[in-house]
């Protein structure tokens, strides 16, 4: 090879060592930076330095070697004469990788962490960029003329070391060791599944059929058939996380405190999980929400806590998803692309159940357990089954047209079949370990979904019945009890005492729900209570004997009137309000609804409660399911 020949490759080797060279400086400040602001712990900061520094360095690594690649073009043709040097193209390669993303970063960072806005923000990354480009390119300079030909190779090896170190420290790592218990063997291990977002209609047990009679749910059917089913299953409020902090805490929403985005659990609640844990069962969860993450403080009590959150675009895990480069590839691939993939909402039905029964399995050894596995594949998006990679998205359409109803409804119902047949295999999974007829195990939702029957989509803006009821089936040990039909009033605060019922376990004292198995009355003292604060709407609602009422701010954003009261056996659909016609009942249902949230125990006080900063990686991940617009 020729001098000349051995100087163009030159251009192109020392370019792209130069470009990784300044992008991956960026990389390694915005980790730094992240490190000291968030609080990491060594092995995550280091890890997220690691994964920073090799990601950015493979991008400077392309665009320096593009840079490159012209100048060997123009050298080639001798153009430029005497103007193209190795260190003033890895210069130029350096200052162009650190001064774009710089700007990137930067921008990207003083305006999710300062309060600077779009063109300040702007500013002062143009700023800080270009006197740091200029100072590193210096240096890249010399560094290219001590290294020569070889910094390309040594840059290029360093970042691809550093991004697969950074992965493997960035990977959860395996569940701690499942305690032995010291419960009783004769007591039952107990399997609470919960479907997100499943409305009772959607279900065969429920009444649900396709055309010909055939039902959409046959495994759940077969799992109802030798269970108790009840009908009149309200949740205490219709969004995830107040709903399963008062399924957990068994307290209405007043109650828990944990009704706004930035509210997780209070330490200091009645919990479920404890209460087995503390008795000596094993715990263990896998959920998919990212409401249940567990920076809301849904995974208090649990030996082994298996949260699948959205995945990100280039493996990025961990501390790691709140790199501005990740945010910037997701929102392209978001942009660019019109096939919609689970896996960037949630972790589907196959990867629930599998992870579920690999639990078992290290659980089952040990005595007793508790279980909670929680599928979210009838939330949005709607996909189209056999999965193409259409779907409908709340993130996409908030509003959608009326018309769309439909062909939602039939989108979502086939969710719901997906999902029934993934139970179904979790279901045999457990009766092959021998485990399905010495457990209890229960079926429930947090809320239903609204498909503008009330003028409006999705949920968490409403406490009609669509949203509100949800299914509850429970089957005992060797299926006791199959086939019976409860049509008492229920609550999601009741699962946590009948669950602990279940298992001959004392229910904690501040719990505010009943046993359902053991509740020996006719259901006429029963009272439901709901609670709503999402999205601008604040409700308050009460369903007594055969009548619901719902209490809305003035001047709320669905227009709703101020109260509301429906004859539920009359008007399933509540269509007409009938408050103006029965004053007498509308009087007497607040009375209810006023003297139950006086005797609800007092949430922790505000002073005591903290709140999650929600950074940038946790509002995407909450934006990509509509719960932040």
């Amino acid at each position: 090879m020729s001098r000349s020949d051995r100087f163009s490759h030159g251009i192109v080797r020392a370019a792209g060592g130069a470009g990784a060279l300044g992008a991956g400086l960026v990389g390694v400040g915005e980790a730094l930076h992240l490190w000291r602001a968030v609080g990491l712990g060594l092995g995550e900061g280091l890890g997220t330095l690691l994964y920073a520094a090799g990601l950015h360095g493979l991008f400077g690594f392309g665009g320096g070697l593009a840079l490159g690649l012209v100048a060997q073009a123009f050298f080639r043709l001798g153009a430029l004469a005497g103007l193209i040097t190795l260190r003033r193209v890895g210069a130029a390669a350096c200052a162009l990788a650190l001064f774009s993303g710089g700007i990137v970063v930067g921008t990207f960072r003083l305006q999710r962490d300062t309060a600077l806005e779009g063109g300040s923000a702007l500013g002062v990354a143009l700023v800080v960029s270009l006197v740091l480009a200029f100072l590193v390119a210096l240096f890249a300079s010399w560094l290219i003329d001590r290294a020569g030909g070889y910094l390309g190779e040594g840059l290029l090896a360093t970042s691809v070391l550093a991004l697969i170190a950074g992965r493997l420290v960035l990977v959860p790592g395996m569940d701690p060791a499942m305690p032995s218990s010291s419960g009783s063997e004769e007591r039952p291990n107990v399997i609470m599944v919960v479907v997100d977002t499943l409305r009772i209609d959607a279900t065969g047990p429920y009444g649900a059929a396709h055309t010909g009679g055939v039902s959409p749910t046959p495994n759940l059917d077969r799992f109802a058939a030798e269970g108790l089913v009840f009908e009149r299953m309200y949740a205490n409020s219709t969004w995830t996380r107040p709903s399963m902090a008062s399924l957990f805490t068994s307290r209405i929403p007043s109650g828990h405190g944990a009704v706004k985005q930035e509210d997780p659990l209070h330490h200091d609640l009645p919990h479920l999980a404890k209460a087995f844990s503390e008795a000596g069962y094993a715990t263990a969860a896998v959920v998919t929400n990212v409401n249940l993450a567990p920076d809301f403080g849904f995974d208090m009590g649990f030996d082994a806590y298996r949260y699948f959150g959205p995945t990100r675009p280039l493996g990025a895990t961990g501390p790691a998803v709140r790199l501005s480069l990740i945010n910037v590839v997701r929102l392209l691939q978001e942009r660019l692309t019109s096939r919609l993939a689970p896996e960037r909402f949630y972790g589907e039905a196959p990867v629930i159940t599998r992870d579920a029964l690999e639990l078992v399995d290290g659980l089952e050894a040990g005595g007793p357990f508790f279980l909670w596995a929680h599928y979210m594949d009838p939330h949005d998006p709607y996909f189209r089954r056999p999965y193409d990679g259409y779907g409908i998205a709340r993130v996409r359409t908030p509003n959608p047209p009326a018309e769309w109803a439909h062909e939602m409804r039939e989108l979502y119902d086939a969710d719901v079949g997906y999902w029934d047949e993934h139970f179904g295999r979790l279901l045999d999974g457990l009766d092959e370990r021998g485990l399905l007829d010495s457990s209890v195990v229960l079926v429930t939702s947090d809320h239903g979904e609204e498909f503008f029957e009330h003028g409006g989509w999705w949920h968490g803006e409403t406490c009609h019945d669509v949203v509100s009821r949800v299914p509850l089936i429970v089957r005992l040990p060797g299926g006791a009890g199959g086939g019976h039909r409860d049509r008492r009033l229920a609550q999601i605060i009741d699962v946590a005492p009948t669950l602990l019922s279940s298992a001959r376990l004392p229910v904690p004292e501040g719990m505010s729900g009943r046993d359902l198995l053991g509740a020996d009355d006719d259901g006429a003292d029963r009272v439901v209570v709901m609670e709503e604060d999402h999205g601008g709407m604040v409700l308050s609602g009460v369903v007594w004997d055969r009548y619901k009422l719902i209490r809305a701010e003035p001047d709320n954003p669905r227009g709703f009137p101020e109260l509301q009261l429906f004859d539920l056996e009359r008007d399933p659909g509540e269509e007409t309000n009938i408050a103006d016609t029965e004053p007498r009942l509308v009087e007497q249902l607040i009375e209810l609804l006023e003297r139950r949230l006086a005797g609800e125990p007092a949430a922790p006080p505000a002073s005591e409660r903290r709140t999650v900063d929600v950074d940038a990686a946790l509002e995407e991940d909450l934006r990509s399911l509509g719960y932040i617009q």
